[in-house]
């Protein structure tokens, strides 16, 4: 069960990198880079380096993982070429043989820095955050993409969990 599990889970990864490594195609570096309002400032570029370096601090540890220890590459954040070769690497390594080692997720959520706690987990549950994570920032994307570039289709299903387009699909069927 844990490989079927594990399988499933690389999967779901894949296709939401891989609906990312498309936008990001259609941004190029001008829209990818671009000071938005509706993000407060910030660009799209800013959400896929905290997405892809998120996958990289996961696939990158050695037994604790520890996702406020990531790089905060600017490169990631400024060039959509980059983020695509990035994301290129991270489908590579999860089409591996996926890894199925219990791990250590690390963080700390004080105020003042000091408190590091440690919890038990495991790869595949991390995996799953890191789905998790990554469309809610796609959700995120899809709303600034259709307000800033309307003439950028995105991909059915981006931004939105497997659980929310299985219930539409379901409604959808009943009536």
């Amino acid at each position: 069960m844990p490989q079927v599990a594990n399988r499933i889970l690389t999967n779901a990864n894949l296709r939401v990198l891989h609906q990312l490594k498309t936008l990001a195609h259609h941004l190029k570096d001008e829209g990818y880079t671009q000071s938005l309002d509706l993000l407060s400032g910030n660009s799209i570029g800013k959400h896929y380096r905290h997405i892809i370096e998120f996958y990289q601090c996961l696939l990158g540890s050695q037994g604790i993982v520890n996702y406020d220890k990531r790089q905060r590459s600017f490169d990631l954040e400024n060039n959509a070429d980059f983020a695509v070769e990035s994301i290129n690497t991270i489908i590579a390594t999860l089409e591996k043989e996926p890894i199925v080692d219990d791990c250590n997720y690390e963080a700390d959520f004080s105020d003042d820095g000091g408190e590091n706690i440690k919890v038990k987990t495991s790869f595949a549950r991390e995996l799953a955050y890191n789905i998790e994570h990554t469309v809610h920032h796609m959700a995120i994307i899809q709303i600034v993409v259709r307000y800033y570039f309307p003439q950028i289709i995105l991909e059915e299903g981006f931004g939105v969990a497997a659980s929310t387009l299985r219930y539409q699909h379901q409604t959808s069927c009943v009536q």
